[in-house]
């Protein structure tokens, strides 16, 4: 049975979409210093950790967590063209999608970990969810050459034995 799905990072939850003119309020307990500084870009060679958080798809690696901008310059764009317009509050996480020129579908967890409301754009990648239908003939690769419909035991070599399994019609996601 090939595992289906590659994901990276926590759960995704819904979230409340903010635009530059809404009202928000700001949590409390939250980082108060821009992480802009602490977050790499795309520049990254695939290492053989398994924890590192990076997945390769076509010539480009993507180590999380990054910022959105990074990855947009690298020919990604939003889904939904008003996404780009959205701000995020302090704190704040947005479940969305990421298209490719191909036509490739990434699903992304974005967070702003600025003290202050941001732009989109100037929030961080924390999540990331590929799904083999989703890649228009683009692959994707995970450590130590691990790609879609790579077999549980070889999943299970790299990572160790999985928390969590669900079964789906294509196959099953291990998390």
């Amino acid at each position: 049975v090939g595992v289906v799905v590659a994901w990276l990072s926590g759960a995704f939850s819904g979230t409340n979409r903010h635009y530059k003119n809404a009202k928000v309020e700001t949590p409390s307990d939250i980082v108060t210093e821009a992480t802009d500084t602490n977050i790499k870009n795309t520049a990254f060679v695939m290492t053989e950790e398994p924890f590192d958080m990076q997945i390769k798809i076509e010539n480009s690696v993507y180590q999380l967590p990054m910022m959105v901008k990074d990855v947009l310059s690298s020919g990604w764009s939003f889904g939904e063209a008003d996404t780009a317009e959205i701000f995020l509050a302090s704190g704040e996480a947005l479940d969305t999608y990421f298209v490719s020129a191909k036509g490739s579908v990434i699903f992304v967890k974005i967070k702003n970990f600025d003290k202050n409301e941001a732009e989109i754009n100037n929030c961080c990648l924390i999540g990331l969810k590929v799904d083999a239908d989703c890649l228009a003939g683009e692959k994707a690769v995970l450590v130590k050459n691990l790609t879609m419909g790579s077999l549980r035991a070889a999943v299970e070599d790299v990572f160790g034995e999985c928390d969590d399994e669900m079964q789906e019609n294509k196959g099953i996601t291990l998390t």
